[in-house]
């Protein structure tokens, strides 16, 4: 019997001793921008070139707080800037001079927060496709949020992540991608990061920081995971493997290229994918012989 796990991440291997292109991100964007969570307004070009121009709203400390949210520990603010206009009045002419200086202060993206959910509307930008969803794919979709519990939110966005804290998964919606299978490979990666939760597999360290060796292990194994669902759907194909090779090997180069680390990492993907397809660990489908 082929062991499609060991097969995939050998595959996985052989291609990053090749040489993989830099990642895309699969779908296109929505057109909001970065956006003040407390006034809607989409941030200037400089705020939004400070901001990384990751798309979605953004948050202050104390607004996260005064919402009944808070920051994740170990995530790191942003900066943002403005001008504000002062007044001088000239005590003999009476004549107003006005002036601006600039100031800044702290943001957090909500994908940094825990318990605060967006509050404005997103306009996504013209549709891209007329894929259709794939029932195989659905399927296990659907039977792993029932039987787990997890919430998944497939709506107008820019961004996909999983929250521990509120244990829900948000991908952009299947018009704004091109190719079905990175459709589902954005959501089955999320969807083996909701199994590391503590209630299932137990495997996500809260605290881990965005780049830290916890924190790239934990995507090696939720890519990797994504690459065993989409091939076992029969939705792989030759781009979507190369830019999850792609992805993997920028995640890689955190842990020094360590391709040993790229194997444990998918021992804990297989966990995950046992888990998401609800079989026992090792169970594997087997074609009848003819």
């Amino acid at each position: 019997m082929i062991d499609i796990y060991a097969e995939i991440t050998n595959r996985v291997i052989a291609a990053l001793e090749s040489g993989v292109a830099p990642w895309r991100k699969p779908w296109v964007g929505s057109s909001s921008g970065c956006i003040s969570y407390a006034t809607g307004k989409q941030y200037s070009i400089l705020n939004t070139i400070l901001l990384g121009g990751q798309s979605g709203e953004f948050i202050t400390y104390k607004g996260c707080m005064l919402a009944g949210g808070h920051v994740r520990k170990g995530e790191k603010a942003r900066m943002v800037v403005f001008w504000r206009p002062i007044e001088k009045v000239d005590e003999e002419s009476g004549e107003i001079t006005r002036y601006f200086y600039l100031k800044h202060f702290s943001v957090f993206h909500l994908s940094q927060c825990e318990g605060v959910s967006p509050r404005w509307a997103v306009s996504v930008t013209q549709p891209v496709s007329d894929l259709k969803p794939d029932a195989a794919a659905d399927a296990i979709v659907r039977d792993y949020i029932d039987r787990c519990g997890v919430r998944l939110i497939v709506t107008g966005s820019d961004q996909a992540f999983y929250r521990p804290g509120t244990d829900e998964i948000v991908v952009p919606q299947l018009s704004q991608y091109k190719h079905l299978a990175e459709f589902y490979s954005t959501e089955f990666h999320e969807m083996v990061h909701s199994t590391g939760h503590h209630s299932r597999l137990n495997r996500i360290n809260d605290v881990a920081a965005f780049g830290s060796h916890e924190y790239s292990r934990e995507e090696l194994t939720a890519e990797l995971g994504a690459a065993f669902l989409v091939n076992s759907c029969g939705l792989e194909t030759a781009d979507s493997f190369c830019n999850s090779a792609s992805y993997l090997a920028g995640w890689l180069k955190a842990l020094k290229n360590d391709k040993k680390l790229l194997v444990a990492a998918a021992g804990a993907a297989e966990k995950a994918v046992s888990l998401i397809l609800n079989r026992r660990e090792g169970e594997q489908d087997v074609a009848d012989e003819e």
